[in-house]
């Protein structure tokens, strides 16, 4: 099995599987009312629906977790966005991480690692959906996607950014672990 390991020897990164629904379901449930509508902005029910987690594991794109003491302490994934008005492949990315392990570096380091997924599957652009609330992962869109164009819905801001100006991701040499974070 391929993963990533992070700076902290102690958090693992990898891509997710069906078999990680007990413990995705187990840490979703944990989450703050209000972590859980950043993230989803609707009920997804605790334990979460099957049907939620079914899309969360297997997306039309790659799911990872990160995962310490193989708990899962967050999750990242991109699929491909449809209904967009451009013809260019645009992916969307969402990540969550656990509260106790919130403004550490693991949704970062979570979304990096699925950007450069998505952008080695061909994706053009990214598509990011953030509630206007959600200050940290504001801040992490504007960080590393400068150049994003963004259009208000309601309560969520819309991000749109080009693939290749994510100046976080980093290259992984073919077949090889990589250190994310260094």
């Amino acid at each position: 099995m391929k993963q990533t390991q992070m700076v902290r020897s102690d958090v693992v990164v990898r891509k997710a599987s069906g078999c990680d629904a007990a413990e995705l379901a187990a840490m979703l449930s944990a989450l703050s009312d209000l972590s859980l509508y950043f993230r989803f902005q609707t009920a997804i029910g605790r334990p979460p629906r099957p049907a939620v987690l079914d899309q969360l594991l297997q997306p039309t794109g790659t799911a990872w977790v990160a995962e310490r003491a193989g708990r899962i302490i967050g999750h990242a994934m991109w699929a491909w966005a449809k209904g967009m008005v451009t013809p260019r492949p645009t992916a969307e990315l969402a990540v969550v991480v656990a509260d106790s392990d919130q403004r550490q570096g693991i949704g970062a380091e979570l979304i990096s690692v699925a950007a450069r997924d998505a952008r080695t599957a061909g994706a053009d652009q990214f598509l990011v959906v953030v509630s206007a609330a959600n200050d940290p992962v504001v801040r992490l869109v504007r960080r590393h996607w400068p150049d994003a164009s963004v259009e208000r819905d309601g309560p969520l801001l819309n991000f749109l950014a080009p693939a290749h100006s994510a100046g976080f991701i980093r290259p992984v040499p073919a077949g090889e672990p990589v250190a994310v974070g260094t």
